[in-house]
This record gives C-alpha cells, sequence and structure tokens, in this order.
C-alpha cells in the first residue's frame, strides 16, 4: 500500500479531531464561562512513539514519517468579557482562579458563576446538579426569605446584614493544570486546588464566553478544506494504485 495514503488519511483524521474541537466551541459561544479549545498539532517523525490521539494510535501509522497528527487539545486560559445581568446570584472572577463546584461526588471548577438557590437552599450551579463550595469545601446554604442575597468582591454573602457563607475561589487559569469534563467545567491534574490570591468577585455580572462565532467559522472552513484535500489526495493515489495494478500489469 502506498504510504502516500497513510499520511493524508493521517491528515484527514487530524482535521476531522480538530473539526470536533471547533463546533464545540461554536456550541458555547453563549455559555458563561467557557474557554475554547484548540488543537496542538505535531509533525509525525519516523518511528513515533507518541500515540497518534488523530489515527487512534494505528502501529503502520506512527511507524511513517511526515503528516500530522494532534498531539493535544488546550484551552484558551484568557479571561473573557465581564458583562452585567442585574441578577443577584451571578458572579464573575476578575483575575486567576475558579469557583469550586461538587457534582456526582468529584470537585469541579469553572468559570460560570450563574448560580441558583435550590429547593434545600443549598447554592448551585444554573443546572441544578452542582453544588457550589465555600473555602473550606463545603456546601453554602442561603436562609428561605429575605432580601436579595448580596455579595461583595471577596464573596461574602449576607442576606440582610448577616453573613451566611463565603463563595471559594481556588487556584489559578494555568492551562497545563486542568482538563475538560464538559461545559463550562474543568478538572484539576493537580487534585484539591488552594485559595486563589488576588482574584475579586463581580456582583451581579458574569463572564462571557471565549468563543468568538466569526473567528470559529473561519477556522471550521479552513479545516473542512484541508479534510476535503486530503480527501481528494487519497482518491487519486487510490487510482493510480489502481491504474499500476490494471494498466501497468497488462504491459508485462
Amino acid at each position: 500500500m502506498d504510504s502516500g495514503i497513510y499520511l493524508n488519511a493521517a491528515g484527514a483524521l487530524a482535521a476531522e479531531a480538530r473539526l470536533d474541537v471547533i463546533a464545540n466551541n461554536i456550541a458555547n459561544v453563549d455559555t458563561p464561562g467557557f474557554k475554547r479549545s484548540f488543537t496542538l498539532q505535531r509533525a509525525r517523525a519516523p518511528e513515533a512513539t507518541v500515540p497518534s490521539r488523530a489515527a487512534g494510535g494505528r502501529a503502520d501509522l506512527d511507524a511513517l514519517g511526515g503528516g500530522l497528527f494532534i498531539q493535544e487539545v488546550r484551552f484558551d486560559a484568557s479571561q473573557g468579557g465581564i458583562v452585567p445581568t442585574g441578577e443577584p446570584l451571578d458572579v464573575a472572577i476578575d483575575g486567576d482562579g475558579w469557583f469550586g463546584v461538587e457534582l456526582d461526588g468529584e470537585t469541579l471548577y469553572t468559570r460560570a458563576g450563574n448560580f441558583q438557590r435550590r429547593a434545600d437552599g443549598v447554592l448551585a450551579t444554573a443546572d441544578g446538579r452542582g453544588t457550589v463550595l465555600d473555602l473550606g469545601g463545603g456546601p453554602i446554604v442561603l436562609p428561605d426569605g429575605g432580601s436579595a442575597p448580596s455579595i461583595d468582591e471577596s464573596g461574602q454573602i449576607t442576606v440582610d446584614g448577616v453573613l451566611v457563607g463565603r463563595i471559594g475561589v481556588f487556584g489559578t487559569l494555568d492551562p497545563r493544570a486542568f482538563e475538560p469534563a464538559g461545559g463550562s467545567l474543568f478538572r484539576s491534574k493537580e487534585g484539591l486546588l488552594p485559595e486563589s490570591e488576588g482574584a475579586r468577585l463581580r456582583a451581579s455580572m458574569l463572564e462571557s464566553s471565549t468563543s468568538d462565532p466569526v473567528r470559529e467559522m473561519v477556522r471550521m472552513i479552513q479545516t473542512f478544506r484541508a479534510y476535503e484535500t486530503n480527501q481528494r489526495m487519497i482518491a487519486l493515489q487510490d487510482q493510480a494504485l489502481g491504474r499500476a495494478v490494471n494498466d501497468v500489469g497488462r504491459l508485462g
């Protein structure tokens, strides 16, 4: 089999993997606190020992030189724009750090501060599934009735002048320390994180997504063209092989 077909197949698979990442970015353009992802591509070295994520780790591809594979998927750690919402339980982080969320027994992290009060009084994520954590890693319970909660820059929550809890802000935005866990949630590679330093909270505001729809659409078009080019090259090489087998063989 012509090695060129394998290399173009690897290129098509890498483009397909990148398209999946871009499509997820576009789907989350309006998701508060979402961090757009991007792929790091790497040229394939002969007898590569790094498994190819795009090619599914196939030995026949990894043994060839040339071509591309997706080495890693990372996220853009830059801060999104902070926009006012007027909702008392909306809060944005201005600076480094993450909100801690307990979900299905696991501590995850997010920049999405569109919180709500569940029926049991616990401060929770927008879908009600995740429990927002205080600095000690415990839940925050808001009382029934009273005035709307007030949240200051340090995360302290007061109701009618009484302190009822403090929202925890943890870690830093270093993308090397996290991996996506779905939506705007991230999983720490370093276990539980310490309190963040220097971050300020903005009440009745939300951090917007870092995914720009226009740029993502441009990237999608570019990547789709790369995918189509690899497909055409595979077809041309397949035709050439067919002629070599059928036509050249007859000449002999």
